[in-house]
């Protein structure tokens, strides 16, 4: 069986590189490629295949179940990512062909890098920023302690216990809600009162099916007028256009989150940090993405697959 990957050698430590040559693993390192052009995918012998975003044309929106169907030797996927939603999981598990994904890989990273974000919001940094970092003091940029305010956790998942124990250390008072009660030291709350209650909300759920418009325009509307949303996730699970609208009429505190190159904070209105992408982006996490996506490759090809997705 083949070992396709669409990715850097530079993402992979020295190794990795090495459990990865001994099973002869095929690179395309050059970004954008078009999977119709790889051809070890279009032949008859089975294949793993291991992809990284930025190196497949459309990047995110680059897996179509319409190409990946006419693999025939496609014998398993797997994500440089932790998100998986980007790849046809459904229709793949019915064809028994596992989708891995690389969990845990910026716990602590995406954790610190949206409390940061939280405390450039409560400083009114975007402000500053917008004007070529020249400021006076005065009520627009008037700050907030993050000490005695209330947390509000939606997705207590691996990000969202980091960003709780973060946010517990700052002096704040978490409470979260999640599809299922945690086992954990922090205060359960339905959505709807924990919207009501929060001055700072963390929106860390998985973004898929069912998470879709969880912070719908209603929610949004029970949020205080000063309170400020961050959020990791896909814009599908709230109503992003809704949220800048409040910000600009002085409804609502602020949003963090990472945005696209065409997102410049110039160009946003009110207290909203389109953040570079830079939150996963750390030594640590390119080491975990690369012994794990090394793993889960391997495990395949071994006919023992291991953080498996969708079976």
């Amino acid at each position: 069986m083949k070992l396709i990957i669409l990715n850097g050698k530079s993402r992979f430590s020295p190794k990795d590189l090495k459990r990865l040559n001994k099973h002869g693993a095929i690179f395309y390192e050059e970004k954008g490629n078009k999977l119709e052009d790889v051809k070890e995918l279009w032949e008859k012998d089975d294949f793993v295949l291991g992809v990284q975003p930025g190196w497949i044309d459309g990047s995110w929106e680059g897996l179509k179940w319409e190409k990946l169907q006419e693999m025939r030797g496609l014998k398993g996927l797997c994500l440089s990512t932790t998100a998986y939603e980007w790849a046809p999981f459904h229709e793949l598990a019915k064809k028994n062909i596992p989708v891995c994904n690389v969990p845990g890989k910026s716990t602590d990273a995406v954790g610190e890098y949206y409390v940061f974000l939280m405390i450039a919001l409560l400083r009114k940094l975007p402000g500053v920023i917008k004007n070529n970092w020249n400021f006076t003091y005065g009520p627009d940029l008037l700050g907030a302690d993050a000490k005695g305010l209330t947390a509000g956790i939606i997705g207590l998942g691996k990000i969202g216990k980091k960003i709780a124990d973060l946010c517990n250390g700052f002096g704040m008072t978490v409470i979260y809600w999640s599809k299922s009660k945690k086992d954990c030291s922090y205060s359960f709350s339905e959505i709807d009162n924990l919207c009501k209650s929060a001055d700072v909300i963390f929106l860390t759920t998985m973004a898929d099916e069912s998470t879709k418009n969880l912070l719908d325009e209603k929610r949004i509307d029970l949020l205080k007028k000063t309170a400020i949303l961050l959020t990791p996730v896909n814009s599908m699970v709230y109503a992003k256009h809704y949220v800048l609208d409040k910000i600009a009429k002085n409804e609502l505190g602020g949003l963090g989150y990472e945005g696209s190159n065409n997102e410049k904070i110039e160009k946003m209105q009110g207290n909203v940090f389109p953040a570079p992408e830079l939150g996963y982006f750390t030594s640590q996490t390119l080491d975990n993405e690369s012994r794990i996506m090394t793993d889960s490759m391997i495990s395949i090809l071994e006919g023992r697959p291991v953080n498996v997705v969708n079976l």
